[in-house]
């Protein structure tokens, strides 16, 4: 067994104690029906070069490990009934790959890492199998054709950048003193009701990239001012400011190419102030102070906090299943309106396209209000907005439709309906005794 990095830890605290619902499929569109034989063998050879995804989660002591993982992946035909992430049922993986009429699936549990790796191993995973296949093209970008690069590096750079970059006496230059945040008042479903409601606004990437350029800002501060104007126009924010989480890849901020997940969050909160100025001036506003967030001092000491919170659950006596529990019961001491996931636009090479047609991420994540996934497809000539949220109404996905139709996006709206995702039950996990 070896021990899990804080960083990947704390997925496994942040459950309700029952499922862990940190799940993510990737929906890759191939030009042929999937070949499993050549896919087993792709699977294979993609975790040989990827061993931090190799491994089984086992609680020993009612504490989490890992242990390697040297069997297949797991792989079934469409349609299919979700698994229980790291379980039997999944071969002890945190992953399995389904097959659909020419459709790959893969789902994967974002504990694993952040999805700038994750993106490495889909790259890796679709290289190998195009080769497996007969095709013959250079490996680009992040595909990883060994475990070189990721033994070169050292244990806790590799596996706990908690611990390599955290330090508890930084200083930040930039902090967000909380006024509370407005939440948004819809009538959420029963805890048992484990879906989400999703529902999408489709925009051009070309609408996007003239936007931003004409508003002289980037996509999320323009995302943003779409999200709150909606928000105070359907629902009285009695002054509370419309708080959102921003997704932040910390690897170029402390200059390390680290495996374990390392993305933290921004904050962008939108005023009652902010909302008399104009689009331009709002956008640019937000965008400097997005800016003015992402230096290395505001973030080491909340990652030396995050660290000695978890050696806290660890040292507390109680198993993780209790924590857990009890961490779902506390409210946050930081509220937010909503939280953002954008992964960018994700390209793949020309030679590619001899056995890929295209992919589409499928995120599910635990939360109480909603969340935007924005991911582009279609050859990257479309962005998908997706609403994902725990309440049935429509009118919050429309009314930020409606701005980004103010803000002159041409959009087109559907109702995605529900989505179940696969889930980590700590309950299902290994469970291993040592001299007992």
């Amino acid at each position: 067994m070896r021990p899990i990095g804080y960083s990947n830890k704390m997925f496994y605290y942040n459950s309700s104690g029952k499922a862990l619902t940190y799940d993510f499929q990737m929906r890759i569109s191939l030009t042929t029906a999937p070949n499993k034989d050549a896919l087993k063998r792709a699977a294979r050879k993609s975790l040989a070069s990827f061993p931090e995804f190799a491994v089984r989660p086992v609680i020993h002591d009612g504490k989490l490990f890992y242990e390697e993982n040297t069997a297949d992946v797991v792989i079934i035909d469409a349609p299919y009934q979700h698994r229980a992430l790291g379980s039997d049922e999944t071969n002890g993986y945190l992953l399995y790959l389904i097959c659909g009429e020419r459709e790959i699936i893969l789902s994967f549990y974002h504990g694993l890492s952040d999805f700038v790796v994750n993106w490495a191993f889909i790259r890796t995973l679709l290289y190998n199998y195009a080769h497996e296949t007969g095709f013959d093209f250079a490996a680009e970008g992040p595909v990883r054709l060994n475990a070189d690069d990721y033994f070169a590096m050292d244990v806790a750079e590799r596996d706990a950048p908690y611990s390599k970059f955290g330090d508890a006496d930084a200083v930040p230059t930039w902090v967000y003193k909380s006024q509370g945040a407005f939440v948004v008042p819809e009538k959420m479903y029963a805890p048992d009701i484990d879906i989400l409601r999703n529902y999408d606004i489709e925009i051009s990437v070309a609408d996007m990239i003239r936007l931003t350029e004409q508003y002289q800002t980037s996509f999320a501060p323009l995302l943003a001012v779409a999200v709150s104007r909606a928000l105070k126009k359907i629902y009285d924010t009695k002054g509370l400011p419309i708080v959102g989480k921003i997704p932040v890849n910390m690897r170029p901020i402390f200059k390390t190419n680290t495996f374990s997940n390392f993305s933290d969050t921004s904050i962008l909160a939108y005023t009652d102030e902010m909302d008399k100025l104009g689009v331009a001036e709002c956008c640019q506003a937000l965008r400097q102070v997005l800016k003015a967030q992402l230096k290395p001092e505001n973030f080491a000491g909340t990652l030396a906090k995050k660290k000695q919170r978890i050696i806290g659950y660890e040292n507390s006596g109680k198993d993780i299943e209790q924590i857990a529990r009890e961490l779902a019961s506390t409210p946050s001491s930081r509220p937010v309106t909503y939280a953002l996931t954008y992964p960018g636009i994700l390209e793949l090479p020309e030679e590619y396209k001899q056995v890929v047609r295209g992919f589409n991420m499928e995120p599910y994540s635990p939360v109480d209000g909603f969340f935007l996934y924005v991911g582009a497809y279609d050859d990257n000539r479309l962005l998908r907005v997706r609403c994902c949220q725990r309440f049935d109404s429509d009118r919050l996905a429309k009314a930020i439709a409606e701005e980004f139709e103010r803000l002159n996006f041409k959009t087109a709206f559907k109702d995605a309906g529900t989505l179940d995702g696969d889930k980590v039950f700590i309950a299902k996990l290994k469970h291993v005794f040592i001299n007992a």
